[in-house]
């Protein structure tokens, strides 16, 4: 940063050296905000803020900066422009900063002392020389630690403060900062940033248009694909769906494939180097059934997808099963609340991501659950790169031992591709595939265990026999300790999908339902007690 010049003649100059030194800031960031060359500060203002005291300074570092720095209450931290979207404050620019308020007073001084060759009032010479005091005794105190930070203090906690709540920050989702402006999503239009869109989370990229190269990562992802087309630019439709910061369509993109190296983690690792910390990765335990948390405790969980556009959990354990509330409330329009360790009160905010899972194996999950299947999109990753052996089926391919660092290098046209898939998600919407589609289908039946126990315990068909809710429920239990796992749904579930399925009457204070009867071999072969009878089954009798 350059040093203002010891010599000052008047408050034009100190206005001059103070924009030089504001200029060459703005350079190395990114350009200036805009809407002006600067702040017009007057000696009569310079003056009022020496009188009052503290809260002067505060006025003064806010003439000075507004637009430049901009304190945080929800976060209780400072942020500073960066040319195009805002940046925490880390390093304590803003600290630094009030050394340019102690110049202000000393340039002052200085304009002062240069014009007092022309008085020749004792008095006023007494007063002027009191004033040049004065100037310079503040700028003095403002090096110290204790007026500089009041200085901070007063500039957000005085009228018209330097600072916001925080909801305000990345709350335009239609906006997409970038390191050298802002693309408008609706359009693909590409315009400088400003301090007033609040944008916190930017893209490190450099936007340089919509035919930036992207040769190498659409061919590895032509290849991700096997070859198909539709398959890659659903994909490219998704993902731009996903860059928009609001929650529009609610899906749960699944990505999964057997083994690992099949293209899943180089998918979303390419669309991280083009977005990114708006995409970053949260703990798959956040999704799976069983896991609990304390609800007066801290949530980093859920502070952590508060301005991510692009989140995604990895690996699943095989057999896990997926809380469908919990992947309900995360892929939902409903706001969110949560707190950092160290903050006192919780946030609410809007959600802006769209949430993925990368598994290698399809995670369990309650076939019953409508909106859950509404949401989930299953997609099949079937190839595999080798890295350490020669490919020998069909579904293989040599893997690309430089791919990693060409696509970072490509990540100005992967960014190209994200936003062309936006428009295209604007012209025709997801259009799932059929193969994603049937997809989806298969999974989900295969997830239906209570169709499973009905088809392989019962006998469906006659309308005038039954079974009673009691004994259905009994033979569900054993059949589900022997097949599935230790703890079998209560009776509510099973009767909630008898009920959807066939017809049932109450008799006596008993449920019955008619149309399905229990298979008498099964119910023998499932029988714990089978082998201490007289061996012979029941329709032998």
């Amino acid at each position: 940063m350059a040093i203002m010049s010891d010599k000052i003649t008047d408050l034009s100059e100190i206005r001059r050296q103070v924009e030089a030194r504001k200029e060459e800031e703005d350079k190395r960031r990114g350009g200036p905000p805009p809407g002006g060359s600067g702040p017009q500060i007057s000696s009569k203002f310079i003056r009022a803020c020496l009188r009052t005291n503290q809260h002067g300074d505060g006025e003064l570092f806010k003439a000075l900066f507004r637009g430049k720095f901009l304190f945080c209450k929800s976060m209780d931290v400072w942020l500073r422009w960066a040319g195009h979207h805002w940046e925490i404050d880390k390093m304590g620019a803003a600290a630094a900063a009030v050394e340019v308020v102690a110049e202000t007073y000393e340039k002052e001084a200085a304009s002062i002392k240069a014009g007092m060759s022309d008085v020749s009032d004792k008095e006023m010479v007494k007063g002027l020389n009191a004033l040049i005091e004065n100037l310079e005794k503040r700028a003095n105190q403002l090096r110290g630690d204790s007026r500089r930070q009041f200085c901070l203090k007063f500039s957000h906690t005085s009228d018209d403060p330097l600072a916001i709540d925080g909801a305000e920050l990345d709350s335009k989702p239609w906006l997409l900062p970038c390191a050298n402006g802002v693309i408008e999503l609706r359009t693909g239009k590409f315009r400088p940033g400003r301090p007033d869109d609040f944008l916190l989370k930017a893209s490190p990229v450099e936007w340089r248009g919509l035919d930036a190269p992207r040769d190498v990562w659409v061919g590895a992802l032509t290849e991700i694909m096997a070859g198909d087309a539709d398959m890659v630019a659903f994909n490219q439709r998704l993902f731009g769906l996903s860059i928009i910061g609001k929650v529009i369509e609610k899906v749960f993109p699944v990505l999964t494939g057997p083994g690992g190296d099949n293209g899943k983690t180089t998918l979303m690792e390419g669309v991280s180097y083009a977005l990114g910390p708006m995409a970053g990765p949260i703990p798959s335990e956040m999704l799976v059934a069983g896991q609990r948390s304390n609800s007066s405790g801290p949530s980093p969980d859920i502070m952590s997808l508060k301005g991510l556009r692009v989140a995604y959990a990895s690996e699943t354990e095989d057999g896990a099963k997926v809380s469908a509330a919990r992947v309900k409330l995360l892929t939902g329009k409903d706001s969110l609340t949560g707190r950092w360790p160290n903050d006192k009160f919780p946030i609410t905010f809007e959600p802006c991501h769209t949430l993925f899972l990368l598994s290698n194996f399809k995670p369990r999950a309650d076939s019953q659950d409508k909106a859950f299947w509404s949401r989930m999109v299953n997609i099949p990753f079937t190839m595999r790169f080798l890295k350490n052996r020669p490919p020998s089926a069909e579904n293989e391919r040599p893997a690309n031992p430089h791919l990693d660092e060409t696509l970072k290098e490509q990540a100005p046209g992967i960014l190209a591709w994200l936003v062309e898939g936006c428009l295209a998600w604007q012209a025709q919407g997801l259009d799932i595939p059929i193969k994603v589609r049937q997809e989806g289908e298969d999974y989900q039946s295969g997830e239906d265990d209570m169709g499973a126990f009905v088809e392989y315990c019962c006998l469906v068909g006659d309308a005038k026999s039954g079974a009673g809710a009691t004994e259905l429920y009994e033979l569900f239990c054993r059949w589900w300790k022997r097949f599935v796992g230790n703890f079998p749904p209560k009776q509510k579930k099973l009767g909630s999908y008898l009920r959807e399925r066939f017809r049932f009457e109450k008799t006596g204070g008993l449920f019955r339902y008619y149309g399905i009867e229990i298979n008498p071999a099964i119910s023998w072969e499932l029988n714990p007690d089978k082998d201490k009878d007289d061996g012979k089954r029941p329709w032998d009798h």
